[in-house]
């Protein structure tokens, strides 16, 4: 069976090492050129549990990708085809782990030259009002995505791109206690949303067998507009709280979740010890509706959305004075949409 993504790579491709990749998984992913545009492939077995999840992240890819089209969000890797090939037309890139013998899918989306936030963060290539800049995008592209239904599901550090952005500003828009709201934001990184096989959407009738095992514990299925937030703002708040030059970004952080929560997302904090994991809500371990967050004596029993007075919702986030600075006037093709977050 052919294998045209493999077969019209152009030379100079690069299968990257399990370091490289960050995984232990036994996906295959290659960097290269395809039709002369960057790409990145990921080349999966046909079978089990993890096609499941991956074949969820194809259909995830395309909806996100046509929600880029229609200018609801700019914040997401772009989809650009995937096919079902025989294992040996993968030969010319060299020696692939046994597990991927028979059939495999192989998945193309653009390829984001930049870092990821993580990285950025440990790099220290970030200031202050730059970092400012990537928390808005990715809040206002979660609060679209979650209200068209989608869910990402393992939105840490690690999986938010920056793209070098020419264009220093770009206009989004968001509706704010029934009024839209404008912003010129400054972008000199353009955050990138990607990997989404533990994603999910709403209108599915089958859960994510990928996700599926671990959703009795924490927060990793069904709709949610705060988990997917949570475990990204919780692991930059961990990354920035004890280094000066982001002072501001702490404490933005600590106006939209409250710090019981934050501290409760930590390696060793309060999820992680009563049979959650490391930043990710949990239903149990801290009360469901007082404010402050009180802790109890419960183990963790799964998903778990807190009430804003322990966790703002989106909008109420893109409200915050620390983005006032940057609000203007109606701007034409503006990012986002008039519906209120759901």
């Amino acid at each position: 069976m052919a294998c045209p993504p493999i077969e019209q790579l152009e030379p100079g491709f690069r299968v990257l090492s399990k370091e490289e990749k960050g995984s232990a998984s036994k996906t295959v992913l290659v960097f290269g050129r395809l039709d002369g545009r960057a790409v990145a492939l990921k080349i999966f077995a046909q079978r089990g549990a993890a096609r499941a999840g991956l074949l969820k992240e194809v259909r995830l890819y395309k909806r996100v990708t046509e929600l880029l089209r229609r200018g609801v969000t700019l914040s997401v890797v772009r989809y650009v085809g995937d096919w079902v090939c025989a294992a040996r037309a993968l030969a010319p890139l060299g020696a692939l782990p046994r597990e991927l013998g028979g059939r495999v899918g192989v998945l193309a989306t653009e390829r984001v030259l930049g870092p990821s936030v993580n990285e950025a963060l440990h790099e220290q290539r970030l200031g202050a009002d730059a970092l400012l800049s990537v928390l808005f995008q990715v809040v206002h592209a979660m609060g679209n995505l979650s209200t068209a239904g989608i869910r990402h599901a393992d939105l840490h550090t690690g999986n938010v791109l920056l793209e070098p952005q020419p264009q220093r500003a770009t206009p989004f828009r968001a509706r704010l206690d029934g009024v839209v709201a404008y912003w010129r934001l400054p972008t000199p990184w353009l955050a990138k949303i990607f990997d989404w096989d533990f994603g999910d959407l709403d209108d599915d009738a089958l859960p994510n067998a990928h996700a599926a095992p671990h959703c009795a514990r924490y927060d990793l299925c069904g709709h949610n507009d705060k988990a997917d937030l949570y475990t990204f703002l919780d692991s930059v708040w961990l990354k920035t709280k004890k280094r000066p030059r982001y002072t501001a970004i702490a404490e933005t952080i600590e106006r939209w979740i409250a710090l019981p929560l934050l501290e409760a997302g930590a390696t060793d904090g309060l999820f992680a010890r009563r049979g959650g994991m490391a930043k990710r809500l949990c239903r149990g371990p801290i009360a469901d509706d007082r404010c402050p967050a009180v802790e109890t004596l419960y183990n963790c029993a799964g998903p778990w959305r807190p009430p804003d007075c322990q966790m703002l919702p989106p909008a109420a986030m893109l409200a915050d004075e620390v983005f006032r600075r940057w609000r203007v006037d109606a701007l034409p093709d503006a990012w986002g949409t008039t519906v209120e977050f759901f």
